[in-house]
């Protein structure tokens, strides 16, 4: 015959709801191990670089030396600028602008350090400026022709001279460009627009009511202006190349009684 066992689970009393970590000794004994090694580089990188900092030149410099003993073969050429029979090189000229609208232009470039540097301007000779030791020269003209001006440099050691350098060419513009325009027919019935048709004697940068407007080869341009009903004024502006500005203003005037719709009687 079988036995009926019941089973009762038994409650248990002060049951640990936390737990704290103790490390044994062994451990301890690692992370003090740690701490000092973190220690010890942190001293070290700091004692680096403040002999960087105090002596770092001439460590560099020392360096150098010793490996120009050991490696004699390789030698440096050295440029010496005092002998007058030496080849110059040609000096280079930065970029210039194509236009300006005045006679004042900066001419800036690079040359061998220490020479003089001849500034011409359509062949003429305009000043000779010294070249920096970053091999940087710079002479600001004030006295361009109008019309084209051809630019390029020379550098010069005793009665040595260098080959030309490059040219530049500026145009000293200074005449504003004329607006012609044709027509501005406006529509009758909304919504209100007119077609501006126009010309202008040379290559510009064209708006309307500082909208962008499409210059066509022949320098002409046509644009379509939103009108409202009163008085509309369209501003057109021309700026050519070497940034002389005109404008020519234009009135345009919508019939307010005819734009308004007209109301219905009352049933």
């Amino acid at each position: 015959m079988a036995t009926n066992r019941q089973f009762r689970r038994r409650q248990t009393n002060n049951v640990r709801t936390s737990y704290t970590y103790k490390p044994g000794d062994a451990i301890r004994d690692d992370e003090k191990a740690v701490y000092r090694n973190l220690i010890v580089v942190f001293i070290i990188v700091i004692g680096l670089s403040g002999i960087l900092y105090l002596w770092g030149i001439d460590i560099v410099v020392k360096l150098s030396d010793f490996w120009r003993d050991i490696l004699p073969s390789q030698n440096i050429a050295v440029i010496d600028n005092t002998d007058s029979t030496l080849e110059l090189s040609a000096p280079r000229l930065d970029p210039l602008p194509l236009y300006v609208n005045e006679p004042t232009i900066d001419i800036k470039g690079w040359a061998q350090p220490g020479l003089d540097v001849e500034i011409f301007i359509n062949d003429i000779s305009k000043a000779s400026v010294l070249v920096d030791k970053n091999g940087r020269f710079e002479y600001t003209a004030n006295d361009l022709s109008g019309g084209e001006n051809i630019v390029y440099a020379v550098a010069v050691k005793g009665d040595t001279r260098s080959p030309d350098s490059n040219t530049a060419s500026v145009t000293n513009d200074t005449t504003k460009p004329i607006i012609q325009i044709d027509s501005y027919d406006a529509t009758t019935e909304p919504p209100y627009t007119a077609l501006i048709v126009g010309s202008v004697t040379e290559k510009s940068t064209i708006t309307i009511n500082d909208q962008r407007v499409i210059l066509q080869a022949d320098n002409t341009f046509n644009h379509s202006q939103t009108l409202v009903p009163g008085e509309n004024t369209i501003t057109v502006k021309a700026i050519d190349l070497a940034g002389n500005e005109a404008k020519q203003d234009l009135t345009i005037t919508i019939d307010a009684v005819e734009a308004t719709p007209q109301a219905e009687p009352a049933p």
